[in-house]
């Protein structure tokens, strides 16, 4: 990752899509056993898992251009109990390219199962200021 302050960042879109083993598992790792992530970036809430459901996040500059130390944070909302839960992946957990997509996947047991109903993605630099923030539309939605 660069060193320099970066002035902007977006995220242009998040998307979800409901990934399993075989989709995410190219014929290369097959022969070789290693994981080849393309050109694509994977934060996974467990590393040794790829199956679950992936927020898809297109930002306008490349993640290798981010500092050192940088985050990302997830809030969601299940439909469970309606509780806040907080994920935080450094992007030192993250496999790949650092491109402009990040594939952030709820691949660990307690996450795969349940519905999301509400999110909101945060980058956060290495002293926790906001870089960028997206939400989900229910995520503004008021209490009742």
């Amino acid at each position: 990752m660069a060193a320099g302050p970066l002035s902007a960042l977006t995220i242009r879109q998040v998307s979800t899509r409901t990934y399993s083993e075989e989709e995410l598992t190219s014929i290369s790792e097959i022969t070789s056993g290693r994981e080849c992530a393309g050109r694509r970036t994977y934060f996974r809430t467990d590393p040794t898992c790829k199956a679950g459901r992936y927020f898809i996040v297109d930002l306008d500059t490349p993640a290798r251009e981010l500092q050192a130390g940088c985050s990302l944070v997830m809030e969601i909302i299940r439909g469970s109990d309606g509780q806040t839960e907080l994920l935080t992946l450094p992007f030192s957990s993250a496999t790949g390219s650092m491109g402009k997509a990040l594939f952030l996947g709820l691949t660990d047991e307690a996450h795969s199962a349940e519905t999301v109903l509400a999110w909101r993605l945060t980058i956060r630099d290495a002293a926790g200021a906001t870089l960028a923030e997206k939400h989900s539309f229910l995520w503004e939605m008021p209490a009742e």
